[in-house]
């Protein structure tokens, strides 16, 4: 559709442009034939050289003239300054160390160990006269400081025997003790050693202490009523 449009628009230009010159031939031809010019023809008379009242042409006005501006100086830029340099630091002097005097050497005396009391024992044992007695050992050992640590241990020597819980009374010097001992049953008819019980007391280094057991049997053994088992010693620490 548009290109339509240009072809008829351009088709009209062509039209108006051949009536033109149409028109223009029609009239040089008309001026011939009168023997007049375009220009008289037009005007209806002869063309003088100026006419009386000429149009005096309009005078031009001078163009204002703008300053261009000067284009602004772009300023040098400031130079860095250079880094200082920084001053190396100073050595310090090395201290030389003074020879002082040879240390004095200064004997140690060793501190002499406590002398400790060798270690005693022993052992004693009941006087029933039957086939079962009470046996008793002890040990000593120094503890140091004045004290010696006694162990003490109780068995039964026997054959069969079966008897139920008793107790055993322990003294050594001025202390005491009391345990109780289960249930004891022997069964093979055979000398038995059996382990009642086993304790530990303090005394003094150096003392003697009487040591007393007493196994309270309270029963017959063999036909022999027992009603006590005894063992005593002396404890010498």
């Amino acid at each position: 559709m548009k290109k339509f449009a240009i072809v008829i628009l351009v088709l009209v230009l062509i039209a108006v442009i051949g009536m033109e010159a149409f028109l223009f031939v029609e009239v040089r031809n008309l001026a011939g034939e009168r023997g007049l010019s375009l220009a008289e023809l037009f005007t209806g008379g002869p063309v003088t050289g100026q006419s009386a009242a000429s149009t005096p042409e309009p005078k031009k006005e001078s163009p204002i003239l703008t300053p261009t501006p000067e284009p602004t100086a772009t300023p040098e830029p400031t130079a860095t300054p250079e880094p200082t340099a920084t001053a190396e630091p100073t050595a310090e002097p090395t201290a030389v160390p003074t020879q002082g005097p040879p240390p004095t050497m200064v004997p140690v005396t060793p501190t002499p160990e406590p002398t400790r009391v060798p270690s005693r024992s022993g052992s004693c044992k009941s006087d029933t006269g039957t086939p079962m007695d009470l046996l008793v050992d002890w040990s000593t050992e120094d503890l140091g400081g004045g004290t010696t640590r006694v162990t003490i241990t109780g068995t039964v020597s026997s054959y069969s025997l079966a008897i139920g819980r008793t107790t055993v009374d322990v003294t050594l010097g001025d202390q005491s003790a009391s345990y109780d001992i289960g249930r004891l049953t022997v069964a093979q008819n055979v000398e038995t050693k059996t382990d009642l019980f086993k304790i530990t007391m303090d005394v003094p280094t150096g003392s003697e202490n009487e040591l007393t057991v007493d196994w309270n049997f309270g029963a017959s053994y063999s036909g022999v009523r027992l009603d006590k088992l005894t063992a005593t010693d002396t404890v010498k620490t």
